[in-house]
């Protein structure tokens, strides 16, 4: 589905039925078609460990429940200004 809608950013809980938000973020990451799409990790579980496998896979953030929406928010907004500026930088890089 990702493939065929090309969005411009993932959100995705960590504890899902089946495939796991680690293990989907590692899939997307992993693939040279989506690997640019940011993809923030959302989890209750605040271990240390789990939130650094969700940054070793891939993620480019990772909030901890419960958030405020103000900050989910903020990160989308950031990540994809952060995206849209490397694309502008590289689009006029390239003669």
């Amino acid at each position: 589905m990702m493939c065929e809608l090309m969005p411009g950013l993932v959100i995705s809980d960590v504890m899902m039925n089946g495939l796991s938000g680690i293990d989907l973020c590692s899939r997307v990451k992993k693939d040279s078609a989506l690997s640019h799409i940011p993809f923030i990790l959302l989890t209750a579980n605040a271990l240390p460990e789990i939130k650094l496998k969700g940054l070793e896979c891939g993620a480019d953030d990772y909030i901890t429940k419960p958030f405020e929406k103000e900050v989910l928010v903020a990160r989308v907004n950031g990540l994809i200004k952060s995206r849209e500026n490397l694309h502008k930088y590289f689009y006029n890089a390239v003669p």
